[in-house]
């Protein structure tokens, strides 16, 4: 439990999410993608990564515990893509990774078309036991998209965050489960 409070703190309020909850808004099953484009293998390159806490994509160094991303997803490459190790949240875990890119900031209704023309190729490349959900943040207007092996164990979101110089499309994963609510 401590765990995922630490994280939620880190997933949503340093990255200035709002925290939508399953009251809030409709929480659907999303149906996967068939194709896999470029962005699609970027995707599976991220996640199978996961395993080692995202260090074989680790490309230059820009402040400690904080890399260039190697790898950069087509969909996102627009904008900044990074990879960082930090501390584990409680005692007795590994340290944990994440990667995370995020667009320039737009107009809300350009970073939801941007959210739209990402989903399916990350819906692609999920495994397909994946639990995935797709809902909408009623604050924010905006979409959020979040997968797991199950809905107690989610790895990745994509998401618009917003702040007083606009919105932005997002896009994290995580070594170890984000907080579900």
């Amino acid at each position: 439990m401590q765990a995922q409070m630490f994280l939620s703190k880190i997933l949503f309020v340093t990255l200035g999410l709002a925290i939508a909850t399953q009251e809030s808004s409709t929480l659907t099953s999303v149906p996967r993608a068939t194709a896999c484009d470029d962005s699609c293998q970027s995707f599976r390159k991220v996640l199978k990564a996961r395993a080692q806490q995202f260090r074989t994509l680790r490309g230059a160094q820009t402040e400690q515990n904080r890399w260039q991303a190697k790898v950069i997803i087509p969909a996102l490459s627009a904008g900044v893509c990074e990879v960082a190790e930090e501390a584990a949240p409680m005692q007795g875990m590994e340290r944990w990774g994440t990667y995370y890119c995020q667009l320039p900031r737009a107009a809300r209704e350009s970073a939801n078309r941007e959210f739209d023309s990402v989903l399916p190729s990350l819906k692609a490349s999920l495994p397909k036991k994946w639990h995935t959900e797709l809902f909408e943040n009623s604050d924010e207007k905006t979409q959020i998209f979040r997968a797991g092996p199950s809905s107690d164990e989610l790895y990745l979101v994509l998401a618009c965050r917003s702040d007083d110089r606009g919105y932005s499309l997002m896009f994290q994963v995580s070594s170890i489960p984000i907080p579900a609510d």
